[in-house]
């Protein structure tokens, strides 16, 4: 957490573990599991950094809600997240 993988200044040593995080399919096989609808926190701004396009933002909240829906969960709820205006 506080740092972002886009950011050009990220070291890959300051990646977290996988074993300290739940990952998107992680989360998605869980609710699959418990026959839950998913809650998918979705950023399209990613704090107006400048190492983030807004188009390119936009563009990869879009793909995040395609590889929800095709993991069959076309009801998913999502919310906007981390955004700053």
């Amino acid at each position: 957490m506080g740092v972002s993988t886009l950011d050009p200044e990220f070291e890959p040593s300051q990646r977290r573990p996988p074993s300290e995080w739940m990952s998107l399919d992680e989360y998605l096989d869980l609710c699959s599991t418990a026959h839950l609808q998913p809650l998918i926190g979705v950023n399209y701004n990613c704090h107006q950094h400048w190492w983030v396009p807004r188009n390119e933002s936009i563009a990869r909240a879009v793909r995040q809600v395609q590889h929800v829906v095709s993991r069959g969960f076309t009801g998913a709820m999502y919310y906007i997240g981390n955004e700053d205006g």
